[in-house]
């Protein structure tokens, strides 16, 4: 087997992770994008769907994150980077979508 650099997975899914890791992170600039340029023509964009997106994407990649490197045994330093980065995002994401959901406003 060829020598891996350490902060590289080591197999496929590994790479699907990290792939889907940066896609879940990007959501969060492109969405608020979307929602200024389509507030106006489409305002659904300015109401609950973007943030609840990107907190549904960010909580699944960061599950899938944790899946892979605690059971699927992947140690690269990428892959744990990202898993706390996602991770801690996911956690952010969940608390504002609880909290609106728990404190919404009566107006």
């Amino acid at each position: 087997m060829p020598q891996r650099h350490a902060w590289l997975p080591s197999t496929i899914s590994g790479f699907v992770a990290i792939g889907l890791s940066i896609m879940a992170l990007s959501l969060w600039v492109i969405l608020p994008m979307v929602t200024v340029r389509y507030r106006d023509i489409y305002p659904i964009t300015d109401s609950w769907v973007m943030p609840t997106v990107g907190g549904a994407v960010s909580i699944a990649v960061a599950i899938f994150n944790l899946y892979e490197v605690w059971w699927h045994k992947q140690r690269s330093w990428l892959n744990m980077m990202l898993t706390v980065i996602v991770g801690i995002v996911a956690m952010i994401a969940l608390m504002v979508l609880v909290g609106g959901l728990v404190s919404s406003p009566l107006g």
